[in-house]
């Protein structure tokens, strides 16, 4: 709610039309309608995880303001095959963005270990 209020009233839209073009305000209401109705309160992937048997790199930013360590944590506790978690310092919510380097380094260094 403090988030719509910030699109609406603050300078939040202005922010992320950076990351979301023409279509942000499709976007945000899709995103805040759904996170906002109560039906989703419960919603989760939790369950989904074991499914994923494939490798996997997560990577997140310390200082994701959406997300939190838990998350890597649990991704990588409940997915069905090998995993790896990155927890970038003086990263947000955009790692690929913000901190494209060491992002391209990391899945390079992923890469090499997948066998061929």
């Amino acid at each position: 709610r403090r988030t719509v209020r910030a699109y609406t009233r603050g300078d939040l839209r202005e922010r992320l039309h950076a990351y979301h073009g023409d279509n942000l305000d499709g976007a945000f209401r899709g995103w805040s309608e759904t996170w906002l109705n109560p039906a989703f309160a419960a919603w989760n992937l939790y369950p989904e995880l074991p499914r994923i048997r494939v490798p996997l790199l997560a990577i997140q930013g310390q200082e994701d303001e959406f997300a939190t360590p838990a998350q890597l944590e649990t991704i990588a506790r409940e997915v069905g095959g090998p995993c790896q978690t990155v927890l970038l310092d003086h990263c947000r919510h955009f790692p690929q963005n913000q901190a494209r380097p060491r992002v391209l380094a990391l899945i390079v260094e992923f890469l090499a270990t997948l066998p061929h």
